[in-house]
């Protein structure tokens, strides 16, 4: 006798998911096992700066053309603050006959963002529009990428030539005077695959450590003039003034300048100054006024009120000291304008204005440069470390204390190689400066009267803090450790990527063992802040900043007194050659004889129970053997759900029959 099965909606639906989930198992198996994982190559270019740097230098009114960039329309060179000509650097070459993206980096509030100028590229290359967050935040301009000549339109990609060098090329750009540095940007398959948009085939055991080279010595431009607004009592800069700016015309009246009246349209105008008084304009030769508002002060000031300490960080007062009227002439003009407030001196509180933070992986050393709100703040930098079960690091100890300058730009480095296991840089603590502040002998005898008095020599308001704290993650120089989910759950055969904190594109990836147990070697590492992203062939995927895989495996780190700091190979991955790299380390086999040491309790994994000897754990045998595992996992899955398709086709069956056969 033969039935015939009648289903319903749902259960035709049903049916249909199942077969669906089958087939993109199975393709994702095929894609997890084909795929090619790309990673990112970065070179420092060699930057010539369009002005004479050693005159700027000097002086920064003197715009001297510099006589390496591209002469302008009349054939004659151009000082052009606003433009370099970039070429590859002798002992850092991209990689050959490859497509080459440069790439602009700034820095920001939040650190190091990097463009490649254009919005389409940028989500090519970042899966992300870093255009359009610059010029949210900084007023960001792209005005092109050139040829050689100057004045031919480049191509983002450029081809990199058979020796790893490029044609020049000139870039233009403007921003809010964030300081920014030039990269070559390549795409490759590490495995030695094709590269990144068709190129020829990379090599293996071609790099080997060459990122402590390439990255070496990028030298940061910051291209535009500067004049600030501050407090005339209290010295301190003045956020969110309004400088407008008014060009005399021909009949000899000022009116303001227009965007239109600028090539590019590269002005803002007013401007509104950020916490540490900044303003700038980049106009072209004529004669100018400024006029400032602010709604807590009078322009212009009383020179009779300004304090006298004033000469610790500013100079060229205006309007005081330089007349009202501006003469643009070739040069750059420089103003610092002081602002009575119409009631008391104002304090404000001291932050980070902008800032690269960079890790020179053959000392070491974590590399930090920028620029904070207040002229010679204290700047303490503090290492941190794990404490207790909490997945959090604590300030730990003070490693060293610099000052910013008169303009509150700074330069230092942290050395990292003495670290302890898990200690890591990671906290930055801004102090003010009172600027106003003079030695009790040099104090006239009333202000040492008010003094005695009423305990106070200033008439400054004190409600804000003195003292500002920023918290960095680290920029670890190699990766030892477990992936975990956000439970603290080991994650085995996870994908790990390594994410640029701008970008939504993995710079390099591996992946983790039977034991989640993963290896990331320094030159596969970029050398500025970063974050981990793990994955899983079942969908999900969990972040982890470097500062959460600390805490995560701290107990593992501090047992088997592993240093990230350090650049060193892992003793377990062997070496074929002088220069060779593993460029997925977890599919090297173990040196360890096949001993594996799970992760202990305290280390937070599910697996706890099973412990041997304190030694590195085993890395996954073979590329094979993970492709293997992973294809037992999908047959597994279509097992289960051939057998919940079965029973479904058999509660069918069953139910059909007694509609038919009631008795």
């Amino acid at each position: 006798m033969c039935y015939t099965v009648n289903m319903g909606k749902k259960q035709t639906y049903f049916l249909s998911l199942l077969f669906f989930l089958a087939f993109f198992l199975l393709n994702t198996s095929l894609i997890f096992a084909q795929t090619p994982q790309l990673s990112q190559r970065w070179v420092c270019l060699h930057v010539e700066w369009c002005l004479d740097q050693a005159a700027w230098n000097e002086n920064p009114r003197r715009a001297i053309p510099n006589p390496l960039c591209a002469p302008g329309p009349n054939g004659q060179p151009v000082a052009n603050g606003h433009r370099v000509r970039l070429t590859a650097k002798p002992e850092a070459k991209l990689l050959p006959s490859s497509d080459t993206y440069v790439v602009e980096c700034l820095a920001t509030t939040k650190g190091e963002v990097c463009t490649t100028g254009n919005p389409t590229t940028d989500n090519t290359v970042y899966s992300k529009d870093n255009v359009a967050a610059l010029l949210a935040s900084d007023n960001y301009q792209f005005q092109g990428i050139f040829q050689s000549d100057g004045k031919t339109a480049a191509t983002n990609p450029v081809k990199s030539k058979a020796n790893g060098e490029i044609d020049p090329v000139e870039w233009q750009s403007y921003s809010k005077g964030n300081s920014r540095k030039f990269f070559g940007l390549n795409f490759f398959d590490p495995n030695g695959g094709n590269q990144f948009s068709g190129t020829g085939a990379v090599q293996q055991g071609t790099f080997s450590f060459e990122t402590q080279s390439n990255l070496k010595d990028c030298v940061s431009i910051a291209w535009d003039p500067y004049g600030r607004v501050f407090d005339s009592e209290s010295l301190e800069p003045i956020p969110n003034a309004s400088v407008a700016l008014l060009k005399k015309r021909n009949n000899g009246t000022f009116s303001q300048l227009l965007a239109g009246e600028i090539i590019g349209g590269a002005i803002e105008n007013p401007y509104t100054t950020k916490d540490n008084g900044y303003y700038s304009f980049v106009v072209p030769d004529g004669t100018y006024k400024l006029s400032v508002t602010q709604s807590n002060y009078v322009f212009p000031n009383d020179a009779t009120k300004l304090n006298s300490g004033y000469t610790k960080a500013y100079s060229e007062l205006y309007p005081q000291d330089t007349g009202l009227e501006i003469l643009q002439k070739g040069g750059v003009q420089h103003r610092d304008i002081p602002l009575d407030p119409k009631t008391q001196g104002v304090s404000y509180p001291v932050k980070l204005i902008e800032y690269f933070y960079n890790l020179d992986k053959p000392t070491n050393k974590a590399l930090l440069e920028g620029m904070v709100s207040h002229p010679l703040t204290n700047i303490k930098l503090y290492s941190i470390k794990p404490t207790g079960t909490a997945l959090a690091l604590v300030r730990y100890r003070l490693i060293k204390t610099v000052q910013a300058d008169r303009y509150g730009k700074f330069k230092t480095d942290i050395d990292q190689s003495k670290f302890e296991p898990t200690e890591v840089f990671g906290d930055m603590e801004l102090e003010k400066v009172d600027l106003t502040k003079t030695t009790a002998g040099k104090q006239p005898i009333f202000k040492k009267l008010l003094s005695f008095l009423f305990g106070a020599v200033q008439n400054v308001e004190a409600a804000q803090s003195s003292t500002s704290v920023i918290r960095f993650n680290p920029i670890l120089n190699t990766l030892k450790g477990y992936a975990y989910d956000i439970r603290k759950n080991i994650l085995p055969h996870a994908n790990v990527g390594v994410y640029l904190s701008y970008s939504g594109k993995p710079y390099h990836q591996v992946k983790a063992d039977e034991n989640g147990y993963y290896e990331v070697p320094s030159e596969r590492l970029p050398d500025s802040p970063y974050d981990i992203q793990y994955s899983t062939i079942i969908g999900g995927s969990q972040t982890a900043t470097t500062s959460k895989f600390i805490a995560q495996n701290s107990s593992y780190l501090e047992k088997n007194n592993i240093n990230l700091n350090v650049n060193k190979s892992s003793s377990k991955t062997p070496s074929s050659g002088k220069n060779s790299i593993n460029n997925v380390a977890v599919n090297k086999s173990s040196s360890q004889s096949g001993t594996t040491r799970f992760p202990t309790k305290d280390e937070g994994t599910n697996f706890g129970s099973t412990q041997s000897p304190a030694k590195q754990p085993t890395l996954t045998k073979s590329a094979s053997q993970n492709n293997s595992s992973l294809l037992f996992i999908v047959v597994i899955l279509l097992f289960l759900i051939a057998g919940a398709g079965g029973l479904l086709a058999f509660y069918l069956i069953k139910k059909n029959k007694s509609q038919m056969n009631p008795y």
